[in-house]
């Protein structure tokens, strides 16, 4: 695995995936060795995108996060691989739409906060918990998670 940077202008290999990503003319190329990993290997670019552009251009951030709208509200749940976030969305549904259990974006654009949906979900989330919506919502609170053992999840009132 590897990346060079040169101004605007990223080349990289991941696995067996190769390509370039230029910023400044918006143009993007990725070589798989299969169609298995065509998804995969769109998602990071995608990603890589969303981590350059959304600081620089739209004040923003991307999140490896949970997003969850809950009573007209955004509750972003981010934290280390094995925190619960994949957990959460599971006990999340049907309480709460479940925005995306993998990558968000948190638009810092006036008048407020957004917490706004990605397409880009984990490879270990359920096929039936996955809906791709395109939303955005008041973001209300940003919660830290850390590994713990628990069998329910309470939402905060608001």
């Amino acid at each position: 695995m590897w990346a060079e940077h040169a101004g605007p202008l990223t080349r990289f290999q991941v696995g067996v995936s190769t390509g370039w990503i230029d910023l400044a003319s918006r143009r993007a190329e990725v070589s798989v060795g299969s169609l298995e990993r065509a998804g995969s290997a769109i998602d990071r670019v995608l990603a890589y995108v969303c981590m350059q552009v959304l600081p620089r251009e739209r004040r923003g951030i991307l999140l490896h996060a949970v997003g969850v709208e809950f009573q007209g509200a955004g509750l972003v749940f981010c934290g280390p691989s094995g925190a619960g976030k994949t957990t959460i969305a599971r006990l999340a549904a049907g309480q709460a739409q479940v925005l995306t259990d993998e990558t968000l974006i948190v638009s810092l654009l006036p008048p407020q906060p957004l917490l706004v949906s990605t397409p880009l979900w984990g490879g270990s989330t359920p096929l039936d918990l996955i809906q791709r919506v395109n939303r955005q919502v008041a973001l209300a609170a940003l919660f830290l998670l850390e590994q713990a053992n628990f069998d329910h999840l309470h939402f905060p009132i608001l």
